[in-house]
């Protein structure tokens, strides 16, 4: 009887062990969240979200965080993300124009629970409301501790993993990703010059993304540069400016993407100096585009059409 009962204690004991919470709590500054996207069959990009400061909403301290995306070479698409604070047990973002701020992780989540979040759409720029169902609850050793995870199931049945004090394995902004953008993936997080979470290995030749330099740290090529694209936002036509590039070996194309990732158009044997072209085909909305020779992409940005 007394072995019993000591197993159950051990048991016990174990237990709270393993799901203790060691890091619910929002990370301090000097934490940045590196993620990459792959979808629909495109490019890798890589962006970076970084804490940059406090900031005071209805009496209350939310840390500020700014987004970027950015080649080994350029950074662009620089904007600020809704705060997000955290009480120790929920982390909340403040969204512009709303009168309540929501949750974004929901760690006191129990199994087959259904948590209502927000999720940033990648490439369409929208955070959008989402739920999840929590599948199961477990934990995982990263950097010499034990943290909590949950395994989480969208709506469209595409399974997700958060970690306390880290969030979505998929990226910060991205906790429920639909069946439509599901391509996002956590490259490595730094927390207070620490890098406590690291799968670049697993992709050769991105190793040298995963840092955790500021954004003043970081070259930043302006489209000026080398290459511009006007009128921004476009009606009936285009031009591209490309009297800025340097004559390659290899051709230039001129690759689009719709706002969901997807390649829409190619224009090859762009020739260096303007080029104008028709709008046939693009329908209203925001696209991004790469100049690539030869396999690598020389500039990258983005364009509107009316």
């Amino acid at each position: 009887m007394f072995l019993k009962r000591s197993m159950v204690v051990l048991a016990w004991l174990f237990a709270n062990f393993l799901f203790a919470q060691t890091g619910t709590t929002f990370p301090v500054d000097n934490a940045v969240w590196t993620v990459g996207y792959v979808g629909f069959g495109g490019p890798i990009t890589f962006e970076k979200f970084c804490i940059t400061g406090d900031t005071l909403i209805k009496s209350k301290t939310y840390k500020k965080i700014q987004h970027f995306r950015f080649t080994d070479s350029m950074i662009y698409d620089i904007k600020q993300m809704p705060p997000i604070r955290d009480d120790g047990q929920k982390w909340y973002i403040s969204i512009p124009d709303s009168a309540n701020e929501q949750v974004l992780y929901d760690f006191t989540a129990k199994r087959n629970d259904t948590i209502t979040t927000f999720c940033y759409m990648g490439l369409a720029q929208n955070l959008m409301p989402a739920k999840v169902v929590v599948d199961s609850i477990d934990s995982i050793f990263i950097y010499n501790t034990y943290r909590k995870r949950w395994v989480v199931n969208s709506l469209g049945g595409i399974k997700d993993i958060w970690v306390e004090g880290i969030g979505s394995l998929n990226g910060l902004f991205y906790p429920a990703e639909s069946s439509f953008d599901n391509d996002h993936f956590l490259l490595c997080f730094w927390e207070e010059d620490t890098l406590l979470y690291n799968i670049a290995n697993s992709y050769p030749g991105y190793e040298t993304m995963c840092d955790n330099a500021p954004i003043t740290a970081l070259p930043t090529i302006t489209a000026t540069a080398k290459f511009s694209i006007y009128p921004n936002p476009a009606n009936d036509w285009y031009v591209l400016d490309m009297s800025g590039l340097k004559r390659s070996k290899y051709p230039y194309s001129f690759i689009t993407f719709d706002a969901l990732g997807r390649k829409v158009s190619q224009i090859r044997n762009i020739q260096i100096g303007i080029n104008r072209f028709e709008t046939d085909g693009l329908a209203p909305g925001y696209y991004f585009y790469h100049i690539v020779s030869n396999g690598e992409i020389f500039q990258s940005g983005k364009f509107a059409v009316q």
